[in-house]
Parts: structure tokens; sequence; C-alpha cells
């Protein structure tokens, strides 16, 4: 070490000044700087190791390292100097532009002697270009702007040849005047290694982001030291998130770590190489199995060094195989877990069935056999002996066609019958032709039709103003109504032809002859996929033989929640099919017979503008021609919500004249000019003119129609006379008061009320006296009672009330006496002024006596006529409340 006295020389403590400098170099640095120049590089082994790892594996020996250079300084300044003249990297301190001081590596880094740096600026070691930038980093550390720096450089040896140079310099001051201490390292052999590695490992990269299958490389303690892009693709992750870490930190579910730790301890004693499997977590909360074929990269002493595995994503393919072999047992599960009976019979070449050859457990159950004694017989043993004729036209459809749906009624083997739907399609089994049914009991069903056939009486008489012919048909296609229109289009009566196929009766050929199979038949389509269809040119034969053109619309009719049959609406259409052809002959014609229409008509441009606008159109929206001509469609006519939806499909439609709603019958909701919403029917056909795509739409105000459907509903579940709710309406209801009821621990009551004497009123002063007199009576009860509770007409004189949510039982005589003394007062009808009085029976439904709506229904019509037996004008309840 120089201290020299004069110019250049610099009296100061060397130990304590560089225990300050060491303060101020972070074990990383220290590491990076004093250590690399001495590790191999270009070796295959070590390609995988960077700067944080060597920091990590080093860290504990450049403690060491500096707590020996403090203890040094501390003990003697002898000691201390030899350690910093022999140290690895150049050390200066730097004072007024000049070195102070210089170790022998910093002499050796450059070539010069102490002598020749101590007279130099510390700047003429660095090449031109780096001067400005090496003074300015002087300035701020000397100037105290920052208190440390660290940068390179490119350095000139005293030889001319040009090094890279890495500094970290630390500001000081020695006897109050500032100085720089530095640390320098020539690291031009390391850029230059990182530089080959760069371009090593960028191949290296290349090919393992180029391979099919995931490519991943641990070390010695199971961290990624690669993670190529099949593995970023199965899991989410960049490299950069997972490279550095352990393995099973994120990419391993909790519960596989521990054998995925035993199979690497195994890897890493040699066992190779080795194929194993485990699940990936993936970034997303997912999970991918991986197959891995594992391999090892040894050390020069062939210990293993790096695991590398390459793997193949299976998850697809092992669950591929599950469900393999899992579609044996589920078959069996559906098979005999499903609501329908399912029975499997042999073709025999007579046309007959023959010997089942599979049944289920539900067939078993619901007829009563066992497997072995259902598989002996055959469907003509368990169809009743009014279908059995039927059986050859059933077989020989399933022949030709392939399937065939048709109704049956089963007996049991103890005598019960079952009526059925069944839907049966021709297979083929083990070579040999195989009937596969599948059978529904559709008693409920058959209830509801029923049910359905006491409204026809009610539904003829609003359909008999209508010009459409209408014509109602069961799920088997049968007609069981017919209007009076549809009666003089065909020519038949109605009574003659129900309990008729209609398909066959009246829609079986087209003009050529040709027969129209069931399968075409819209009506049928609409029973069997609850869709509705609209026909706008289609034939009915009449009676005497002669085809007409029809138009119609099929709609599927629901009771229940299920498709019972369907309605048809159909016009002759002969007219218009000849107006649609002078429409092709001339455009002054199309615009007479659309200016007649019904319908509206709008014609729309391919820019969305209305091009046509007949005076329906007027009529249904309110616009008169010179108000729509040019207006936006959507804008003009569609609700402000539908306008977007509306755009789009005229976007579409623009580019290819398709469209979800060309060709097609649809229901949607418009907008007239007053802004109120209706309902209409739109059919859009598709026109090109000149190349460019138009639209064509018939629309058709249906509000009325939906007030009739709206109609038929209300008839079918209200009494007519009193619009209070009837028989069925009433058992819907009362069961779901008892459900209400026994979930909240209620008391629920039901009332039998029956008028005193009302047949005398009604057989004396006449029955629309009678009629007038039951209205009134239903005013009052309902003024007697709850919003929530109900009250029904069950026929003649007689009425229920169901009271619903009682706090106690003891209120439903509270509701009782008011009942009394409401209907003790004079009801006005016409002229006369009469009193009824009413008896009245009363069950009380508690969860200490539960019991059905039926049970209920009976006790509060016996203790009616108990409260008639004790003499009228009062009520009894069906067991004796305690007061």
């Amino acid at each position: 070490m120089n201290n020299k006295s004069g110019p250049g020389a610099f009296d100061f403590s060397l130990p304590r000044l560089f225990v300050q400098l060491l303060a101020t170099i972070t074990v990383v640095e220290v590491a990076i700087m004093w250590l690399l120049p001495a590790l191999p590089v270009g070796d295959g082994a070590r390609i995988f190791i960077d700067a944080g790892l060597l920091a990590t594996v080093c860290a504990p020996l450049i403690w060491r390292l500096v707590a020996r250079l403090r203890d040094a300084a501390l003990e003697n300044e002898g000691k201390f100097r030899a350690l910093v003249e022999q140290s690895l990297v150049g050390i200066s301190v730097i004072a007024e532009g000049r070195f102070l001081y210089v170790n022998p590596k910093h002499e050796k880094i450059f070539g010069y002697t102490t002598d020749e740096m101590l007279a130099m600026d510390p700047k003429d070691l660095a090449v031109a270009e780096d001067r400005p930038m090496i003074a300015e980093n002087m300035r701020k550390r000397l100037q105290g702007e920052v208190d440390s720096i660290s940068y390179s450089f490119r350095g000139l040896r005293k030889d001319g040849s040009a090094i890279e140079v890495a500094v970290h310099g630390k500001r000081t001051l020695l006897d109050g005047r500032p100085a720089i201490v530095g640390v320098l390292l020539d690291v031009t052999a390391q850029r230059r290694a990182e530089k080959a590695l760069k371009s090593e490992n960028s191949f290296i990269s290349a090919v393992l982001d180029t391979a099919g299958a995931l490519v991943v490389v641990l070390d010695r303690d199971g961290r990624v030291m690669r993670f190529n892009r099949q593995c970023e693709k199965a899991t989410g992750y960049r490299a950069a998130e997972i490279v550095g870490k352990p393995v099973w930190e994120r990419l391993l579910l909790p519960e596989d770590v521990p054998p995925v730790k035993a199979v690497f301890e195994r890897l890493l004693a040699g066992n190779f190489p080795g194929e194993f499997e485990n699940r990936w977590a993936t970034k997303n909360g997912g999970a991918r199995l991986i197959a891995w074929t594992n391999t090892a990269l040894l050390d020069a002493s062939g210990q293993v060094e790096f695991v590398i595995a390459t793997g193949i994503d299976v998850t697809e393919s092992r669950l591929m195989e599950a469900e393999l072999c899992d579609s044996e047992a589920r078959f069996r599960m559906l098979f005999n877990s499903g609501n329908d009976a399912i029975m499997a019979h042999r073709m025999m070449p007579d046309g007959m069935p023959g010997q089942f050859v599979e049944v289920n457990d539900l067939a078993c159950r619901r007829l009563g056999y066992t497997r072995q004694e259902l598989l002996a017989l055959s469907p003509a043993d368990i169809d009743d002996t009014a279908f059995v004729s039927d059986i050859p036209r059933v077989s020989r459809q399933v022949e030709s066609e392939g399937h065939a749906l048709f109704e049956r009624v089963h007996v049991g083997k103890d005598g019960r019958k079952i009526p059925v739907e069944i839907n049966t399609h021709l297979i083929e089994l083990k070579g040999q032709p195989v009937a596969l049914s599948i059978a529904r009991d559709i008693t409920e069903r058959k209830a509801a039709e029923a049910a359905l056939r006491e409204s026809e009486a009610r539904l003829r008489e609003i359909t008999s103003e209508l010009g459409d012919g209408i014509y109602v048909l069961d799920r088997a296609g049968m007609l069981t109504f017919m209007n009076a229109a549809a009666e003089g289009m065909l020519g038949w009566t109605e009574a003659e032809l129900l309990g008729e196929n209609a398909h066959e009766t009246f829609h079986f050929q087209k003009p050529d002859g040709a027969r129209v199979p069931l399968c075409d038949c819209p009506v049928y389509q609409s029973i069997h996929s609850g869709d509705t269809y609209r026909i706008h040119e289609d034939y009915f034969t009449r009676k005497d033989g002669t085809l007409f053109p029809v138009s119609f619309v099929a709609a599927p009719l629901h009771r229940g929640g299920e498709i019972v049959g369907s309605v048809a609406a159909f016009q002759d259409i002969a007219s218009r099919l000849e107006g649609e052809k002078a429409l092709h002959e001339s455009e002054e014609k199309f615009r007479l017979i659309s200016t007649a229409a019904m319908d509206a008509i709008v014609i729309l441009g391919p820019e969305e503008e209305i091009t046509y606008w007949n005076p329906a159109a007027a009529n249904i929206f309110g616009y008169q021609p010179g108000e729509a001509l040019g207006r936006n469609l959507h804008e003009l006519l569609a609700p402000p919500r539908h306008r977007d939806q509306s755009r789009r499909g005229f976007a579409r439609f623009r580019e290819s004249g398709e469209g979800a709603l060309i060709g097609k019958t649809s229901e949607i909701t418009a907008l007239r000019k007053g802004g109120e919403e209706f309902p209409i029917e739109l059919s859009i056909s598709a026109i090109s003119i000149k190349g460019r795509w138009h639209a064509l739409g018939i629309i058709r105000d249906i509000g009325q129609r939906k007030k009739a459907e709206e109609q038929i509903h209300h008839l079918a579940y209200y009494d007519t006379l009193t619009d209070l709710p009837n028989r069925r309406l009433l058992t819907d209801r009362l069961n779901q008061s008892l459900a209400q009821a026994q979930r909240h621990d209620r008391p629920l009551a039901v009332m039998f009320l029956d008028l005193d004497h009302f047949k005398e009123i009604n057989d004396s002063l006449g029955h629309d006296v009678g009629d007038e007199l039951l209205r009134a009576v239903a005013r009052r009860l309902n003024a007697c009672v709850r919003s929530a509770d109900t009250v029904s007409r069950q026929g003649g004189d007689e009425f229920v009330i169901v009271l619903a949510e009682l706090r106690q039982p003891r209120d439903a005589e509270q509701v009782a006496d008011k009942i009394l003394k409401s209907l003790s007062e004079p009801i006005g009808v016409r002229e006369h002024q009469l009193r009824i009085t009413t008896s009245i029976g009363i069950a009380v439904y508690s969860s200490d006596h539960p019991e059905d709506a039926q049970e209920l229904m009976k006790k509060a019509d016996t203790a009616m006529y108990a409260a008639k037996e004790a003499g009228r004008n009062q009520y009894r309840f069906c067991q004796v409340l305690s007061r």
C-alpha cells in the first residue's frame, strides 16, 4: 500500500474505509464480482445455472469472507492490508479527480503500475465514448447526490486492448473531504461466456419448445430449471412463473406431493429410466393427468445432477378409457332406472310379434310378472283383446318405416288394465330383427283427455264464429273436435270424423296422387316435437274426393305440462294461390291483391328500409304509407329491447338471404304508432331482386286469438255462472294449501255449503232468478273470506270454501258466523227481495290429524248434512271443537 506525502498522497485509515465499503455491497453483488470469473462455463452440465442460483449456492462462502475481512480490519492494519492486496477484485480510492490508492489486482486489470495510475485521471482508463458517463457518476457521488452506484464501462488497458469492467463505488469522507471507494472486476471473459451461454440456451430452448411433448428439467432439489412451451400450454403458467421454484410448490396437488417426492428420490438414486403418472395443477384451478418418462443428466462423477422428464397429457384418453369401462354398467343402470317400461321382442316372418327377449325391471313391476315369466310371453299376451286386430298393422308399419308410435292397453297379471303409449323402433340384435318398445303409462293423461272433452262444448261456442276451419286431435292423431267452418270446407260432419285418423282421412295425398307419409304431417310433428308449424301451402281432400289447397297452423295442445294432442286451424287458399300466380306476372296485380289482404304485407329493402306497405299494415300499425315508406323497419316497428337482435338478424339476411325467421312463422311482439306493444304472427320470405336480398313479411294481428285462447283456459278452470273456481281448480288449490299447512304446521279448514230451500226459489221464480241469486251469493261469500282463501262452486247450489293458513281451528267458526250473518241480509234480484240461508259443514286439518284433500271434502260434506238435519241455517264441525 502507498502512504506517500505530497501530491497524490493521502493518509487515511484503510481498515475503517474498507469495512465501510463492505457494508454497502450485497451478498449477491460480492458473489458475482468475486467468484463468477472462476466458475466454468460452456459445460453442458452448467447451462442451467443463473445469477440467482449462484448467489444462493455461494452465499455462505461470501458471508464467511466478509466476516474474515471485517475481523482482519479490526485486528490490525497490516493483516487487513495483506487481505486487500491479495483480493481477486480491483480496489481503488479516488478523491479530487485522482487515484489515492489502487491494489495489485487493479494494476493487473489495466496493466499500469501503481505510480502510473496515481498520476492519471480515472476517466482515462475508459474509452472516449464512456468517459462522460464516468465523469457524471463521479460527480454525483462526490457532491452527495447519490451515496453509491454500480455500472459497467468499456476500459482501455495500457497496451490499448479493450476490456469490459464492472464497478461498484461508494461515497465516503476522508478527513472531512469527499472520496470514492470503488470495487472493480474485469468481466470481459464473463461477457463472452454469457454470450456463448445465451446462444447455447437459445438453441436448447428452441429445440425444447418445438417438441410435441412436455419437457421439464429439475435439479437435485426438485427446482424447475427448464419448462418448455408445451408445459406452458398444459398448465397455463408462463415459464418465468415456474423456473427456479420446486416442482411441488405450484404444479402438484397437495395429496400428490408425497408420492411424487418418493418417485423423485428413487430417480436421484439412479433408478432410470422411470415411468410415472401424476396430476399437474393448472393455473385456472384444474388438473391434467400426465404420463412421464424420466431420464437423468449425470455429472463427471456419475451422480444424478438433473432429472429430465418427458410427458404426454393423457387426461382425455384416461377419461375415455374409464367411460368405455363403465358403459355397460351405465347402460344397465339406465335400462332399469327409467320411468318407462322397456321391452324388446322378436319380429316373426308372419308379421306377428314374437316372444320377448329383454325386459326392464319397471315392465315386470308394472305388469306384476317376474322377469322369467314375462320373457315367456309376447306383446299379444299382454295387450287388451280390443287391440289384437291392430297388431298386424303396427307390425307392418315397423317393418316398412322402422318405427311406430301407437297406444295400447296392457293387462297385468292380476287383470289390471294400464293405458300406455308405445314408441317402437326396429333394431338389429345378433343379426336378427328385434322391435325395441318403450311403453309409457298414460293413465293420468287419459284422465286429462277426459277433462278436455268436458270443455269442448265451450270451445265449440267460441270457434263457431271464426272463419278458419279448426280441428283437434289426440296424441294418436284421432279427431276429437271440428268446428262448422271445417265441416263446410271438408264436406264431412263432425260426427262422421270423430275418432277417425285425420291424416289418413283428408291429409294423405298430394295433387299428383303421391302419398303423404305420416311422419311428414306437420300436425303429427307438432304433437311429438312440441313445436308450432305454419304451412303456407298444402292440400286437404274433401269428402267427394276433390283436393283443395290450404294453409294451416298446427300447435301442440298442453294439459298438465304434457302434450295431449294438437289443434290445427286451416284456410282454403285456392283464391290466394291464384293471386300469388298473378303476382308473379305483374307487380300491379300484386299491389291490388295486397291492398285487399287482411294481413299486413311489408317489403323490406336491402338497407332495412320499408319499400312496400299495404293498407292492412296501415290498419294494424297505425302508420299511413307516406309515414312508413323509406323508414327503418326496426326503429319503426320493433320494441326498443328487441332492436339490436333484429338488426343483427337482418345483417345476416343481407349477406346470404338466410336467417332464423326466414321461411318460418313466428309469434313476436311489435309496436303500434302510439307506442302500444301487441302480439303478431310473422312469416318472412326472401326475394332476390337484381342480386340483392329483399324480405317480404306477412303480418297478422293475433291479439284477438290470444284473448280467445285465454278465454278457453278460463272456461276450463272457472264456473261459467259465478266465475268462481270450478271443481278442478279447487282440487289443485286445496292440495297446494295442504302442502303449505304441512310445511308450516298451520291448521286449514274446508267448508261445504248448501243453500237452504234454493230449489223452491228456483222452481217458483225461474232459473234466471235462481242464477242471479247464485251469483249474488258468490259475491257475498267472496267478501267474507281473505284473498288467500278459495271460494268454489261445485254445481247447483253447493259451494266449497278453503280457509288456508289459519292461526287456530276456531278461526273457522268466525268465518262461518260471518257467512251466516251476510246471507241473512235480503238479496235484491230483479223485483224480488229474497232471503236465503245456508247449512255449513266444516272439516279442519291439523298436524295432529293429517288427512288428504278427498277425506277433508268427505268430512265437510258429512258435517253439512248434520247441519241440515239440525234445522238448517247453521254450521257443524265434523268433530266437536272444545270451547
